[in-house]
């Protein structure tokens, strides 16, 4: 490196860049660099700018650790593991040692030299590694890569010599020692190329040594010219672990510089204009050959292919001038007569700085590009921003995968792993179904299962169902989809489909002519709900993505599996979800609150917070019940599917049309971007798919109206009809059950659901918390049933040993919330606030200014804590410790020169606009008071224990009870609470206050309603 800074640059930021940029470019993952010439403090100062992609360790000259000597070896977290790395210097300022857990269970032992320049130095700085090495009885270096300032091979240097040094010998018995051999000249064994050059002449200095076993996994041996200003050339090789299954290409993905490519674009417009013209043809004349999804599916493929080859050959020219350069100082080198013709020795000089020049400039180029590009969208929320702050890691590899379940054996190839992959997931649609069962009994377990279900589409309803799909509801979807999202096996993003729609609306009034990518798609979405998905198209085909989840990586059961769908398959299927959300609610009851319009995640969770208090204040025992559900998404049967939506009233159109999609859907998995056969989907909805979540609530919902039509009595809140026995998110259930209910006549309406849908609970994912009085608790802890009776009534109402019960204060995650019985809420944010410290320490490296650091502040504090916020409530001494950990992150951890109060103001008013975390809090709170104020039938009231909950039928003769003295006392502390929450908010704000954050209102009292009406909702949502 010649020392830190650049030639024309009194700083070491400049090379430093230029050595990240080369890094990246050129995908290294370990580099070893000499003369590096740092100290601590430039250390420091690395590691703060280039900290999100760089991992440095240095050994520096402990006598001159800023003039002299220093190696370094630097690994790219993109491209290697950073982790358990450890470094040691063996000869400091000049040899260091790495220990690098590579891939899987296997160690990388690397040795980076910097050797001396005089024979007997260098010949000395060998015997003394190889001495340590012996006395350290380390285990032998698998590479041995640096400067080593000596030849060994005559061939390596003009002019030649034909004596032979201490130094060269010296270094010969090392590599014989350890059984290393120079991996470059042993596929280059007559090749003349140089990495150093000065006054004297050329020599080959900079080498990798390797064992012979990494020497065999290793290619892509060359020596290259780089940006970074520096004498020397770089010596690369390409190693792979002999264990590292075999990476392959996955799937095409269109670019978004290709839909902005001139030539691209005009043919997608020709190629479109004659699709739009050949579906209207085939229309009147339609055929199994020649129908708008053959014709849709050839346009496809002709774009695709054209796209990918026009790419393959837009070559940049300089790329090409680089290519020819580096062929001219080849030959140049390999002449016979190079040695000892200065002519040749002079020339080839002139182009390797010609060469050099080339490529400092495109570095400078694409450094000038990139500041330009952050000065536009960087300190922006936005992705690019993000992508360039987000933790940089090498990519997830799978090294093996088996199915224990199956008793196989492992599969170590990728290719193998895909087919495992694969045939797990077919077979999992097969689980639990006799292959004999009798069809008779199957209609008579699904009839049984949907007997309960009353409620249907209105005609009006069904009447807007049942049509076609329309331009306008296309249009919607297209928009509604967001830019950057993983593509289908088709490689179309929906970027093209935005930008075709977009440029047809812009000219549809002029002479000029555009495609009508609405138009096409209705013609091939209205083709497939009439005569099906064509057997030839691969419309509905997905490609499965194992996402891990927890546990053995090696085991395919603790992997999830993400369908990646086509994006015109998911316009499609965005429509029908578009149609579906209008009318759900009229047919799934409010208990159910996924992916539904104007029903809240919050309120379940609020629900089942404040049931604890409820329980415990009125001593009305009973258990929470939070089921899980096995692979949900993935066990519905379709038959049930098909009649649950036929029970619910659902036209026949959007029924065929769903049905169509399902028919001839096949998916394949890629693991390590290889591919696995495909297999057809027989069972489940797909997860990816926009209309996924909204056909698993209608599979659900019997399941919850069985239960709302037992005779399980759970809770009754006195005053109001109905009663709360379950509440879903989807496939997230809980149960709330009496004192007096058998759990275990909870499990014969689970298992008859399930034996109806395919579905299948978990019972060892089950809890249970015990809420009521501490007694009952502390009895369920202890004998697993509520006691207090006899034994024959206890031992029927034991709770299953599979099951867990959450003992006193330890919290139970229900919809993203940690609840349970005195749960300290302080250590429920541990976590939490080490992901916030973990996430600003990341964005520090970045050098953000007051601006970068605001919006980060929104984004990393304000993201992370606004969910838990939300469901589980902030403490006091939490608040504090995040607003201390801000105040830090915006100075530095030095002392504030500006208070907290005054940069939370708005920009305008002197301040920075930083979150400010109290008032975010207070406005949480204040959400629920909201809900309050509503004065639509859903408008929350306070019940007769003088708690919030939703409006619903009280029978004319039924009079609120007398409050019980524990009911009294939380009234009269509900109210203080409440009294004392307005104080303080006058106090800080006062009628006249323009805080940002909350202006203030005069709230006048609400009159109480005279009726009641009913409501869809039954039980209570409680806001504080």
């Amino acid at each position: 490196m010649k020392g830190r800074n650049s030639s024309n640059d009194a700083s070491e930021v400049s090379k430093w860049t230029k050595i990240s940029q080369t890094m990246t470019e050129m995908r290294i993952g370990v580099l070893a660099l000499q003369e590096t010439h740092l100290d601590e403090r430039h250390l420091q100062s690395i590691e703060r700018l280039y900290g999100r992609k760089l991992k440095v360790f240095n050994t520096s000259d402990p006598r001159d650790p800023t003039r002299a000597k220093g190696v370094a070896i630097v690994l790219n977290k993109h491209r290697t593991n950073t982790e358990g790395v450890t470094c040691e210097a063996i000869i400091p300022g000049r040899a260091m040692r790495m220990v690098h857990p590579w891939h899987k269970d296997l160690t990388l032992h690397i040795l980076a030299v910097y050797a001396p320049n005089e024979p007997a130095e260098n010949a000395g700085f060998w015997n003394k590694i190889l001495e340590i090495w012996v006395e350290r009885r380390y285990r032998r270096p698998d590479v041995i890569l640096g400067d080593f300032n000596v030849v060994t091979d005559q061939i390596d240097r003009i002019p030649q010599s034909t004596t032979r040094n201490c130094a060269q010998y010296a270094l010969t018995n090392l590599v014989r020692h350890f059984g290393l051999k120079d991996g470059w000249r042993e596929l280059n064994p007559t090749a003349k190329t140089f990495t150093f050059r000065d006054s004297r002449g050329q020599s080959r200095l900079d080498r990798i040594y390797t064992t012979n076993s990494i020497f065999k996994a290793s290619g892509s041996w060359n020596i290259v010219e780089t940006s970074v200003p520096t004498d020397h050339k770089m010596t690369i090789a390409e190693v792979i672990s002999r264990q590292s299954p075999f990476i392959g290409r996955g799937r095409w993905t269109m670019p978004d510089h290709a839909i902005e490519d001139t030539e691209i674009w005009n043919f997608i417009q020709k190629k479109g204009l004659e699709l739009e013209n050949n579906i209207e043809a085939s229309l009147d004349a339609r055929t199994e050959g020649n129908n708008p999804q053959t014709l849709y599916e050839s346009f496809k493929n002709q774009i695709t292919e054209f796209t990918r080859e026009k790419l393959k050959k837009k070559i940049p020219k300089k790329r090409k001038e680089i290519e020819n350069l580096e062929k001219q100082i080849e030959n140049l080198a390999n002449d016979p007569s190079f040695s000892t013709d200065g002519i040749l020795q002079q020339r080839s000089i002139e182009l390797q700085n010609k060469l050099k020049g080339i490529k400092l400039a495109e570095s400078e180029f694409r450094t000038k590009m990139g500041a330009t590009r952050y000065k536009l969208e960087g300190e922006m929320i936005n992705k690019y921003w993000t992508n360039l702050n987000k933790e940089k890691k090498p990519r997830d590899i799978i090294y093996i995968l088996r199915d224990s379940n199956a008793n196989a054996s492992e599969a170590k190839t990728s290719k193998a792993m895909a087919e495992l992959g694969k045939t797990f997931f077919d077979n999992l649609q097969l689980s639990g179904i006799d292959p004999d069962e009798d069809r008779t009994a199957r209609e008579n377990t699904m009839k049984n299962q949907l007997k309960n279900i009353e409620t249907k589409l209105s005609d009006e309803s069904q009447n807007a169902m049942n049509r076609h799909i329309s331009e306008s509801e296309i249009e919607t979807a297209i928009m509604s989809m967001e830019n950057g999202k993983a593509t289908g096996l088709d490689g179309i993003p929906y970027e093209l489909w935005k930008r075709l729609m977009l440029t047809h609306t812009k000219l549809k009034d002029t002479k000029r002519k555009a495609v009508n990518i609405k138009k096409i798609l209705g013609r091939v979405f209205n083709d497939i709900a009439t005569h099906g998905t064509h057997e030839d198209s691969n419309f509905a085909d997905g490609w499965i993505c194992p996402i891990f989840k927890k546990k053995d990586r090696a085991e395919i059961t603790n992997y999830r599996p993400i369908t990646l769908l086509n994006t015109d398959y998911k316009i499609l299927t965005k429509c029908l979800a578009n149609r579906l959300a209008k009318h759900a609610p009229a047919i799934i009851n409010a208990d159910q609150a996924g992916f539904i319009k104007e029903r809240s995640i919050f309120d379940q969770v609020k629900l089942a917070k404040l049931m604890i208090d409820y329980a415990e204040a009125t001593e009305h025992d009973g258990l929470i019940v939070a089921l899980d559900q096995e692979k949900a998404y993935d066990r519905i049967r379709h038959d049930y599917l098909w009649n649950t939506l036929k029970k619910f009233g659902i036209p026949p159109f959007f029924i065929t049309l769903v049905q169509n999609l399902y028919k001839n859907a096949k998916s394949t998995v890629i693991i390590n971007g290889v591919k696995s056969t495909f297999f057809r989907i027989l069972r489940g909805v797909r997860q990816g798919d926009p209309l996924s979540c909204l056909l698993f609530n209608l599979a659900i919902e019997p399941l919850a109206e069985s239960l709302r039509s037992s005779g399980l009595t759970g809770y009754q809140i006195p005053g109001y009809a109905g009663r709360l026995i379950t509440k879903l998110f989807a496939d997230d259930t809980t149960v709330y059950l009496n004192k007096e209910d058998n759990i275990n006549d909870l499990f014969p309406f689970l298992e008859k659901w399930c034996e109806a849908s395919g579905a299948k609970f978990n019972t060892e994912k089950t809890e249970i918390i015990p809420i009521g009085t501490k007694t009952y608790r502390e009895e369920i802890l202890k004998n697993r049933s509520p006691g207090g009776r006899d034994d024959a009534w206890n031992r029927e109402r034991e709770i299953p040993a599979s099951i867990n019960i959450a003992k006193e204060g330890e919290p139970t995650r229900i919809l993203g919330a940690w609840i349970g019985n005195n749960v300290n809420q302080d250590s429920i944010w541990n976590k939490t606030i080490e992901k916030v410290e973990k996430e600003l320490t990341r964005w520090k490296k970045g050098s953000p200014t007051f601006q970068g650091k605001r919006h980060i502040i929104q984004m990393v504090v304000g993201g992370i804590t606004q969910y838990l916020s939300k469901v589980q409530g902030m403490p006091k001494h939490t608040e504090k410790r995040l607003i201390r950990i801000i105040k830090n992150f915006i100075w530095d951890e030095k002392k504030a020169p500006v208070s907290m109060d005054m940069i939370t103001q708005r920009i305008e008013r002197g301040g920075l606009g930083i979150l400010d975390l109290q008032a975010r809090n207070e406005a949480i709170q204040l959400t629920w008071l909201k809900a309050y104020l509503n004065l639509t039938p859903t408008r929350p009231t306070k019940n007769d224990q003088g708690r919030t909950d939703y409006e619903v039928t009280r029978e004319p003769n039924d009079t609120a009870p007398t409050p019980k003295p524990k009911e009294l006392r939380m009234q009269k502390m509900q109210g203080r609470q409440d009294q004392t929450r307005m104080r303080r908010h006058e106090e800080m704000h006062g009628n006249g206050s323009t805080h940002n954050k909350f202006p203030s209102a005069h709230v006048e009292p609400l009159p109480q309603p005279t009726t009641r009406q009913p409501l869809p909702t039954k039980g209570i949502t409680v806001p504080e």
